[in-house]
């Protein structure tokens, strides 16, 4: 009889320490489900620097152009047609489209990317008429095409 009951013993410990085991693992896991989210805004805010920095260079290197070619209000490039703003900044490419549809066409022509890691970019044209905004997620970056700034947008 002690012989079943050591057996119970031995089996009930084994399955308390399956049990210990199992939630080790759990608690591991979310820590690191956790601190992959963390790190993936952080890299995301980091592609988006880049990228928004890359667009910024791109539209300069144009506003060169628009200065070698004398100050027109196009100019074909890359196998585009870029059209500018009176300041000299790209405003569009290709044919005329609605206000956010240039945004986004203009982005694309500069920076080539419609996403990042499965995160959509969003394109809207400033009320005022005067730019564009770009946004991923919570990051918010504006070019304004009277002078070619790209900025981000602080948070809130």
């Amino acid at each position: 009889m002690k012989r079943g009951s050591n057996e119970d013993r031995d089996n009930w410990r084994k399955g308390l320490k399956l049990v210990v085991a199992g939630i080790v693992m759990l608690v591991l896991m979310s820590a690191l489900v956790r601190s992959y989210f963390d790190q993936r805004d952080g890299a995301l805010e980091a592609a988006m620097q880049a990228l928004s920095s890359q667009f910024a260079e791109r539209a300069q290197r144009l506003h060169g152009v628009w200065l070698t070619e004398q100050r027109p209000d196009s100019v074909h490039a890359q196998g585009r047609l870029w059209r500018f703003s009176a300041q000299g900044w790209p405003q569009g490419v290709d044919a005329a489209k609605s206000p956010s549809e240039e945004c986004q066409a203009l982005w694309l022509a500069l920076v080539e990317r419609a996403d990042l890691d499965g995160e959509p970019l969003q394109w809207l044209a400033l009320q005022t008429g005067s730019g564009c905004e770009f946004r991923l997620g919570d990051s918010r970056w504006i070019y304004y095409w009277q002078d070619g700034h790209v900025f981000r947008m602080p948070r809130g």
